[in-house]
């Protein structure tokens, strides 16, 4: 009797993953503030990511409940966890653990690599000199430099 062994085929996910252990070692080791930095520091809305992570547990959790089967632990922890502050609840612990999330991000919050410096004069372009271009680009490149100065 002849026993066939399949063929293995490459994931397509290798190389990437390979890649990205080169990049920024393995991706064990890496902290959340450094997932949350990279994402930031990519432009990924990371809100906008655990929402629709959030949305899609929600709707596996709906088809346990379809079929009148319980949700594992592990799916309702997972919800916990990743629940948007902004949902409406009336059981209270959910609302303090909503409250004490939102108070965490705002205090934790990932600031950019890269400051962004904006001028804030409106409708007054017409009245800005090439001498007061000059003065706020000058000002502009002091803040960049102060600021990469300090993240170092």
């Amino acid at each position: 009797m002849k026993t066939l062994m399949a063929k293995r085929r490459d994931d397509p996910f290798d190389k990437m993953f390979e890649l990205v252990d080169k990049m920024f070692g393995p991706v064990e080791e890496l902290t959340s503030e450094d997932v949350a930095r990279f994402l930031t520091d990519a432009g990924a809305n990371t809100d906008a990511l655990k929402r629709r992570l959030y949305e899609r547990a929600s709707e596996l959790r709906g088809v346990y409940w379809a079929r009148n089967a319980n949700v594992p632990e592990h799916l309702q922890d997972f919800l916990r966890q990743l629940r948007p502050p902004d949902l409406p609840s009336s059981d209270p612990i959910t609302i303090a653990a909503a409250a004490r999330k939102l108070v965490d991000r705002l205090l934790n919050a990932p600031v950019s690599a890269q400051p962004e410096v904006v001028f804030a004069y409106r409708d007054k372009k017409e009245e800005v000199t090439a001498d007061d271009s000059a003065l706020l680009d000058e000002l502009a490149e002091r803040i960049k430099r102060d600021a990469e100065r300090r993240s170092k």
